[in-house]
């Protein structure tokens, strides 16, 4: 969870991560798939990212 936090303040993407959820998000619920938002975040943050499980980590924020 640090690490991801940390990758987060140094390269803030937010801009380039809510517009991928727009773009999935077709019915405009405002909801993505755990699997969704892990794919989201290693486009955008492939070195960081990309050999990461994140699933786990969105796990404890998801409703599923």
């Amino acid at each position: 969870m640090n690490y991801f936090i940390s990758v987060f303040k140094q390269e803030n993407k937010l801009a380039s991560i809510l517009k991928c959820i727009k773009e999935i998000d077709k019915d405009n619920n405002g909801y993505v798939t755990n699997q969704e938002l892990e794919d989201i975040f290693k486009l955008t943050y492939p070195k960081q990212f990309g050999d990461k499980d994140l699933k786990r980590l969105f796990r404890q924020f998801s409703s599923i």
